[in-house]
């Protein structure tokens, strides 16, 4: 085990476990942020998010910033299927899926890649874009069409660039290595409803969102009775 690890387990040890009597299943997760040389990185923000199958289940989720040592953690963490995603100024957003059990402290090690360098050798500023998209009733929407949309204006005039995913299974998406800026979401699903934000992406870092679709009653004509 090397020091880093050691110091993230040893940190997860002193904070504890649940209590047995608790009613749920729980254990710890701990591990350290590191660059492509191998050093530890102060400041990463490090976010977790539950798999789960059932839609109507809210997952677990927790955001921890790695100490001096890129050391990160969490206590009390219901047991069961996660991915973790680092992040960093610098460099580029990394993700990785783990297993959390009952009374055991689960350990990992997340290295991040620098960030990609554009043609004159600058460092290309991205972040990433993450979110759930919810019904009315704030159910889940799988298959839901999301745009992420942001305008350009250059010497032919004004554009608009677009790139569109479709939400997972569980009403989940995600746009990585996107350019610095502000950009309009929208979401939309074929059973009727959409909705519209504006969001910002910070280089290293990662903008959550919550889209909810609202079906909006259309407007009566002059003929309509």
């Amino acid at each position: 085990m090397d020091k880093f690890l050691l110091i993230a387990f040893l940190t997860l040890i002193t904070l504890g476990f649940a209590t047995a009597t608790d009613a749920q299943a729980e254990g710890a997760l701990a591990g350290t942020v590191l660059d492509a040389e191998g050093e530890p990185i102060e400041g990463a923000v490090v976010t977790i998010e539950q798999i789960v199958n059932n839609r109507r289940e809210r997952p677990f989720r927790a955001r921890a910033v790695t100490n001096e040592n890129g050391v990160f953690g969490w206590r009390e963490v219901p047991q069961g299927r996660y991915v973790v995603t680092a992040a960093a100024r610098g460099h580029q957003r990394n993700s990785l899926r783990t297993t959390v059990r009952n009374d055991e402290v689960t350990r990992i090690r997340i290295q991040l890649r620098p960030l990609r360098r554009g043609r004159g050798g600058d460092e290309r500023e991205v972040g990433s874009i993450a979110g759930v998209v919810i019904d009315a009733e704030g159910n889940r929407v799988a298959n839901a069409r999301v745009m992420l949309m942001r305008v350009v204006r250059n010497r032919r005039g004004r554009h608009i660039r677009h790139i569109a995913v479709n939400t997972n299974e569980r009403g989940l998406f995600r746009f990585e290595d996107i350019p610095v800026g502000r950009y309009v979401l929208v979401a939309r699903a074929r059973g009727g409803g959409v909705d519209r934000e504006r969001v910002a992406v910070v280089a290293g870092e990662e903008t959550e969102v919550e889209l909810q679709l609202v079906v909006r009653e259309r407007r009566r004509g002059r003929g309509d009775g």
